[in-house]
């Protein structure tokens, strides 16, 4: 999947992955199919998002569950990572060791992103 993406990829992402494959004295392939491995998954994750009157404050919640098998290989391998950038909001990444970019997190803008594969529902909603 690697060699179909790359150009997709953003270079900060490849240097990223290389830091990650030399602190862990592991491959840059095995850092890269590990990063790749949710776009080829066809996963639907739980979200609940309730807002106005419906919070004790009328401000947003967002709830987001990675429905993974806790007995899975990939639970033994979560992670927080914090990103201070210099030039953009602070993000902090709720992941996996090494997937980069976000399937859950939040910034200090404040903004919470969680992604969502809508496969198999209705398109209009």
């Amino acid at each position: 999947i690697y060699d179909i993406t790359e150009k997709y990829i953003p270079k900060d992402y490849l240097a990223e992955w290389q830091g990650i494959a030399d602190g862990a004295n592991c491959s840059i392939q095995m850092v890269r199919r590990i990063a790749l491995f949710p776009q080829l998954s066809k996963a639907a994750c739980t979200i609940f998002v309730a807002n106005n009157e419906a919070t004790s404050g009328g401000g947003v919640n967002h709830l987001r569950a990675l429905d993974f098998a806790p007995l899975s290989y990939v639970a033994d391998f979560a992670s927080v990572v914090i990103y201070h950038y210099k030039s953009k909001p602070q993000l902090a990444n709720f992941a996996w060791i090494p997937m980069t970019g976000v399937l859950t997190g939040m910034n200090d803008v404040p903004m919470s992103v969680g992604e969502k594969e809508w496969g198999g529902h209705n398109p209009l909603l």
